[in-house]
């Protein structure tokens, strides 16, 4: 049996028939014209356009409709390119200078896009490339020079293996037949993943070499959870994993019945236990599988799924449908955390290193009216139910200051109009980066609550990119130096009686729940798919195990050492829980 490790993007097991999509992206053939063409070559190309534009501008109310509002923002990137004179001429230019047919320049001027895209150093940025790949194909159909996509014939149960996926490709697929989703390239963070996310199977990306090592009609199993494919699973493993696969579905059946038990420690500690979301529409879901509350609103992606900077009612509207679903519950919301090139607004020389440049709340500072327009709304909604703000990655008082003075500014603002809003809005800021965790004792005396970060907080303290394959296994949360860190925040929190959460993937891993415990954090702010089995986790121990878990976690030297302990620890406090895991 081969494994090939992925990036998880929804949670589940699925055993099944292969399907294998390789790369969409056909190279088109030039057919060279001559002058008397070009008139109704260059006629071709505005009726290709419009005529996507109308298959775009359907294929968004339906989403609408099927996936929610946020989800059909997708297409208005889609929408936005074709309506932008620059690929208009681009095209035109290349039929009337060069004599391509309108299909060769469609895809050429489209091919040039793409690399400017690509060239960019975010994934996240060039991860639009996947918008113009969908575009590329409604044209070139429309011109005549692409068929039918294998994908929209299904009609048999299939796992579908895809080296490339557009967002409108992934909203079209038919759940009853298409089981689970791997993606050869991606994250989490792609529009195509937001889109799969909301389908209700388990996805992967990011699974480098699935279209290759994997034959069609082959058997392979998708893990949603681990983030893995297992391709020619033998006779005796395949019935492990048909095994394990019920089990696993018992295991959520059985934590859902228990989701709205409060998550109490044996020993009667009450532990919130909150979501993660990137739209308002994932509220819903988080209330079901027992989520207390939101603790983190990644409010940036109603920037990347849109071709426009939302307004302030575009934000207040998204903000008000996330407070009203939680129905009383608190809702953070986190000021956007971009960099010039995630917002779609980088200029010709995007950043060398862009982690280390012009992103969260440095990007806020210097686009001030993107800034406050957000700002504007969050004060609004806060005055509707409990909400609260935070900034992300502070690394210096003088940050904290400046996003407060703005803050201030603008609730001044809503004042004089006679807006509603809220005079005591809570305000927060992020634990992402070591001068922040270093001086929290000092930060502490100027919010009213931290939120520790440890996807940032982990590469910014091992000096290891998270994205970047060579040095992946590196990179752990678990680390005795991260660790340490957690606990000094918390500390730092607890003296100064603010409140203190852990909001990274950290908090969505069973194995770290006890040592989190111990390390004094009482909120942690997850995945949602993960909240059954952490509220277990939680209901399980006793705070007097978690603290001497912490105490002798913190005196070993390598993440690999502190995994090994806390599995061990896992297995005794909850033998049942660890074996199922395990299995």
């Amino acid at each position: 049996m081969l494994q090939l490790p992925a990036i998880p993007v929804a949670p589940g097991l699925a055993v099944g028939e292969a399907m294998v999509v390789r790369d969409l992206r056909e190279g088109v053939e030039r057919q060279p014209i001559d002058g008397q063409q070009v008139e109704a070559e260059c006629l071709r190309v505005q009726d290709a356009l419009e005529h996507v534009a109308t298959e775009l501008e359907q294929d968004r109310d339906r989403v609408k409709v099927d996936l929610g509002a946020e989800a059909a923002e997708i297409f208005a990137f889609h929408l936005g390119l074709l309506r932008d004179p620059a690929l208009r001429e681009a095209i035109l230019n290349r039929i009337k200078d060069n004599l391509d047919d309108a299909a060769h320049a469609t895809a050429e001027s489209i091919l040039d896009l793409s690399r400017r895209f690509q060239a960019l150093n975010d994934p996240i940025f060039r991860e639009k490339a996947d918008d113009l790949l969908d575009l590329e194909r409604r044209l070139l159909r429309r011109l005549g020079a692409l068929g039918e996509d294998r994908i929209q014939g299904i009609d048999r149960p299939v796992i579908l293996i895809a080296a490339r996926l557009t967002p409108a490709q992934a909203a079209g697929l038919d759940t009853a037949f298409v089981k689970a989703l791997v993606m050869e390239t991606g994250g989490r963070t792609s529009h195509v993943s937001i889109m799969a996310s909301a389908l209700g199977i388990p996805v992967v990306a990011g699974c480098r070499g699935s279209t290759r090592h994997v034959r069609e009609h082959s058997t392979v199993v998708v893990d949603g959870d681990a983030g893995r494919l297992l391709v020619r699973p033998l006779d005796d493993e395949l019935a492990q994993l048909r095994e394990m696969a019920s089990r696993r579905a018992a295991r959520i059946a059985e934590a859902l019945d228990h989701a709205h038990e409060p998550a109490v420690t044996v020993d009667g500690v009450e532990i919130s236990i909150q979501g993660n979301i990137e739209l308002a529409r994932e509220v819903p879901g988080l209330l079901e599988v027992g989520g207390d509350g939101v603790g983190l609103f990644r409010t940036e992606y109603l920037y990347l799924t849109s071709s426009r900077p939302p307004t302030e009612e575009d934000h207040l509207q998204q903000y008000r449908k996330a407070l009203s679903d939680l129905g009383g519950r608190t809702l953070t919301i986190r000021t956007f955390d971009l960099g010039a090139d995630k917002a779609g607004l980088a200029g010709p020389d995007p950043e060398p290193n862009p982690m280390l440049g012009l992103r969260s709340i440095r990007y806020c500072l210097r686009n001030m009216q993107m800034f406050r327009t957000q700002l504007r709304a969050i004060l609004r909604v806060a005055a509707e139910g409990p909400v609260r703000v935070m900034f992300p990655l502070i690394g210096v008082h003088s940050e904290l200051r400046q996003a407060r003075m703005a803050l201030e500014d603008v609730r001044e603002e809503l004042l004089e109009e006679g807006l509603p809003h809220s005079r005591d809005l809570p305000v927060g800021m992020m634990i992402e980066v070591p001068s922040a965790a270093l001086m929290a004792s000092s930060f502490a005396r100027e919010v009213d609550f931290f939120s520790i970060g440890t996807n940032d907080l982990t590469q910014y303290v091992l000096a290891v990119d998270r994205g970047n394959d060579s040095v992946a296994s590196l990179y752990s949360s678990a680390h005795p130096a991260v660790l340490r860190m957690v606990k000094d925040v918390a500390s730092a929190a607890r003296h100064h009686g603010i409140d203190c959460s852990l909001c990274g993937e950290a908090a969505s891993d069973p194995c770290l729940t006890m040592l989190l415990l111990g390390l004094g954090l009482r909120t942690l702010s997850l995945t949602p798919s993960r909240i059954p089995d952490i509220r277990r986790v939680v209901r399980s121990v006793r705070m007097a195990d978690c603290e001497r878990v912490a105490r002798r976690v913190l005196r070993l030297e390598s993440d690999r050492q502190v995994l090994r302990c806390l599995q061990e620890e896992l297995g005794r406090a909850a033998p049942d829980f660890r074996a199922e895991q395990g299995s």
